[in-house]
């Protein structure tokens, strides 16, 4: 696995676990998904300068704004695979919530 989604525990299921629910509900494989997810990570990181895990230090309203940016670089490799908007929408919700857990060691 990456080193931009070595996660742990709880974190860790929820990031295998937003794999499996955007693939059944698009049928694209878990393995793009999550190629496109540590793509997304990766442009965020050299778009910023910062690392996606310190995003767990940051203040609430700050990450939300960067995991807004993430998810936006998300959607944009979805949409090249993803042709429902219904389900492409759907999958960033699962995302968001999926990013608010991960980063937000809620």
């Amino acid at each position: 696995m990456s080193e931009i989604t070595k996660f742990v525990g709880k974190s860790d299921y929820a990031f295998e676990s937003m794999l499996q629910k955007i693939s059944s509900l698009t049928k694209v494989s878990p393995e793009l998904v999550r190629k496109y997810v540590i793509a997304s990570f990766k442009e965020w990181e050299l778009k910023t300068g910062l690392n996606v895990n310190s995003l767990s230090a940051k203040k609430p309203e700050d990450r939300c704004s960067h995991i807004y940016d993430m998810l936006d670089l998300f959607r944009n490799r979805l949409e090249t695979v993803i042709y429902s908007v219904k389900d492409l929408d759907k999958s960033l919700s699962i995302a968001n919530i999926t990013y608010e857990i991960v980063f937000g060691n809620q």
